[in-house]
């Protein structure tokens, strides 16, 4: 209660709540009392409830299996736009796996007008390994703690927007599963997980490029590919 009012309070994480996994996942998590989010998590139940996904329509979360891939394809459609017009361009994506046919697709649209992406994918990797494109850059990363983060970073126009979430950019956790992402509003939180983006993609230790001949040879001293 706050001032005689309820508030409610959501979490939407990258994770999820496991007493095992919690001891080596590194993972992201918001903790808030925004009524826009919370009404819009309430009705993520409603769906699991009562699960006709055509019924729902969020405007703020993303939510597999409603709007989760029209959503990352409005924003990197953004980011062309903004690369035709010559204005600045960027998207950095973070998850476990790059798997799903058409986000590969626009993914490599996207560096061919102009866009530049920054890629940390740990796991499944399916852009073409052959292919070396002086917008693309991608990274992975392993370590002593499993790098499960999702976190989506596009420029929009300079308002930099930042998302995180449950679903990978996989056809499973954007057609088959309900999976939540979540817009991070908070200025010092967005500056934040943007800090640890770039701190990743500038790593000379753990991680290893993504690359055609197979090597995932390690980059070291910001050695170009």
């Amino acid at each position: 209660m706050h001032n005689g009012q309820e508030r409610f309070i959501g979490h939407i994480g990258t994770g999820n709540f496991n007493e095992n996994t919690a001891t080596m996942y590194a993972d992201m998590s918001l903790l808030t009392s925004d009524k826009e989010i919370n009404r819009e998590i309430s009705m993520v139940f409603k769906l699991i409830r009562n699960f006709k996904p055509d019924k729902f329509k969020f405007n703020h979360l993303w939510v597999s299996p409603t709007n989760t891939r029209s959503r990352l394809i409005e924003s990197i459609d953004n980011e062309i736009v903004e690369a035709k017009n010559k204005r600045p361009a960027h998207m950095m994506l973070k998850c476990n796996s790059l798997e799903d046919t058409e986000l590969c697709y626009k993914i490599l649209e996207a560096a061919e007008k102009g866009v530049k992406v920054e890629l940390l994918i740990r796991g499944i990797f399916r852009l073409p390994l052959a292919l070396k494109h002086k917008n693309i850059k991608a990274l992975s990363i392993l370590d002593r703690y499993l790098e499960h983060s999702r976190i989506f970073y596009f420029n929009a126009a300079g308002k930099e927007l930042i998302y995180i979430g449950s679903a990978d950019i996989m056809t499973r956790n954007l057609d088959y599963r309900i999976e939540v992402t979540v817009p991070i509003k908070n200025l010092e939180h967005k500056t934040l997980l943007k800090k640890y983006l770039e701190l990743q993609l500038d790593d000379n230790t753990k991680a290893r490029y993504l690359h055609g001949d197979l090597s995932n040879t390690y980059r070291r001293n910001n050695k170009p590919l």
